[in-house]
């Protein structure tokens, strides 16, 4: 995570600006070298994604300096690490809003030093929150300014008020969408992880069962599926990103369509991972500890849904920009598979709701009751149509047999919608559900070995010497007096 916003929200910022900004460029090479750790601070306590009422302000003063301050405790910037924990000076790249004159010039990048080697720079508090269980401890904080003054240098872009105020925050917050994308990578190969730990000891796991003797716990259709669901997401979202990333790396491309795909990506990849909890679940008792890997990587990695912007709002925003028609994403190319006209039904429904609700008295709370709550399934529809896609489009990554469960595991989502609409009935959207994972249990090995998950793995899960050589590290404690005689 500290590498993340260190490289990626940070130098990702500051280096597009070192060309016009020669007097950049030793702070760069600091960076680049780790001699100064950056941290990028937006979100604000009392306001989460409403940038637009942002508090913590910088005055233009006379002399061409800044005075940066947090006016009320809701304005503390949350949770970035910033704590004066480690041998390296900290810097952080604020957003605040700009006063000039009394004047609003809108949200701006500043450049503040945060820390030095010896504790918090003059003006900067930072509370450092508690450890989220099951999680590396990292220093993440609530961090307030009180009267910073900062040199003229410290701004990051022009004193001069935007003329689409809107389109240069997107512009100076791009990092976050490129964010987005990075950290849900990190969920895929999670999934892989957790799909090899739970699988191979599925394998090797065995029970009693009348007339068969003692027998894997895979061969049980309840243990099977949700190792398979996890080894489906994991390989289909391989694809999905490896087509997703160079068009939303696509210059050419309207900035708002590349931040939209951003989000469809990144809420596909949190839906498909719900899985992780019952991968543990699966692994018995032992799923839970911290050795098995399972609940710590669900712990630590379930926060990315709302890393670099909470994926709930994000396509709560996005789907209503979208009924809007102030941009469209990439259309179906196969406008007649199911998924995709389940995309198009979904989207059809919220635009006549649209329209409904936009000739009522209230219109903005009637569409907030009966539109927002299905807005956020539109969008996954979409990434799972785009996934699909991305899988076609590249044959040799995907099997027809992984891409077929897929398919099906995404009708089964909504059998409600496809009964109405494609005629589908109950029985049979669980039989082809049925059918193909059957198809896939025989291929359970190579697909476990195709994660390339095994040199990650450290959970004692996977093999019997492992699991008792971590038995042995546990304290023991025992009676050293012989057991007496009855």
């Amino acid at each position: 995570m500290v590498a993340q916003i260190h490289l990626n929200l940070c130098v990702g910022t500051i280096a597009p600006l070192a060309a016009l900004r020669p007097d950049l460029m030793p702070l760069l090479d600091d960076l680049m070298a780790f001699r100064i750790c950056a941290s990028f601070l937006l979100t604000e306590f009392g306001h989460g994604l409403d940038v637009t009422n942002m508090e913590t302000v910088a005055t233009l003063l006379p002399d061409g300096s800044y005075n940066l301050h947090t006016p009320h405790p809701t304005g503390a910037k949350a949770m970035p690490p910033t704590a004066p924990l480690s041998s390296t000076p900290r810097i952080a790249i604020v957003v605040a809003r700009l006063k000039v004159a009394d004047e609003d010039r809108g949200l701006k990048l500043f450049l503040v030093p945060i820390a030095s080697t010896k504790g918090m720079e003059p003006g900067v508090t930072a509370w450092m929150l508690p450890v989220r269980p099951g999680t590396t401890p990292l220093d993440h904080c609530l961090t307030s300014f009180h009267h910073v003054r900062l040199p003229p240098s410290a701004l990051l872009g022009s004193t001069n008020r935007a003329v689409d105020p809107g389109l240069e925050l997107q512009q100076q917050l791009w990092r976050v969408s490129v964010g987005a994308i990075a950290l849900s990578l990190g969920n895929i190969a999670c999934l892989k992880v957790a799909a090899y730990v739970a699988g191979t000891y599925s394998m090797r796991r065995l029970v009693e069962q009348a007339g068969r003797g003692r027998v894997p716990i895979l061969s049980i259709s309840t243990q099977y599926r949700p190792v398979l669901r996890a080894l489906v997401a994991g390989e289909v979202l391989d694809a999905y990103a490896n087509w997703v990333t160079p068009l939303f790396s696509n210059p050419e491309l309207d900035i708002l369509v590349r931040r939209g795909l951003a989000i469809v990506f990144k809420a596909t990849t949190t839906h498909l991972f719900k899985i992780m909890p019952e991968l543990a679940q699966r692994c018995g008792w032992r799923g839970f500890y911290p050795y098995a890997q399972l609940a710590d990587l669900y712990l630590s990695y379930s926060a990315n849904a709302v890393a670099e912007g909470d994926v709930h709002v994000l396509s709560l925003r996005l789907a209503y920009e979208l009924l809007l028609k102030r941009y469209a994403l990439p259309s179906a190319i196969t406008p007649d598979s199911p998924l995709a006209q389940h995309e198009a039904g979904l989207l059809s429904d919220l635009e006549a709701l649209f329209a409904l609700t936009h000739s009522s008295a209230n219109p903005e709370s009637t569409f907030s009751t009966h539109g927002l709550p299905k807005c956020r399934a539109l969008i996954v529809s979409m990434g799972q149509r785009m996934a699909l896609e991305a899988c076609q489009a590249h044959p040799s990554t995907v099997s027809p047999d992984v891409l077929y469960a897929f398919e099906r595991i995404s009708i089964a989502e909504d059998p409600a919608w496809y009964m109405e609409n494609m005629s589908f009935s109950r029985h049979d959207i669980y039989d082809k559900e049925t059918d193909a994972f059957e198809k896939l249990l025989p291929q359970m090995r190579p697909l476990l070995e195709k994660t390339g998950a095994k040199d990650f793995v450290t959970s004692p899960l996977v093999s019997e010497n492992e699991w008792e050589e971590t038995i042995r590290l546990f304290p023991k404690f025992s009676s050293e007096e012989p057991i007496s005689k009855i």
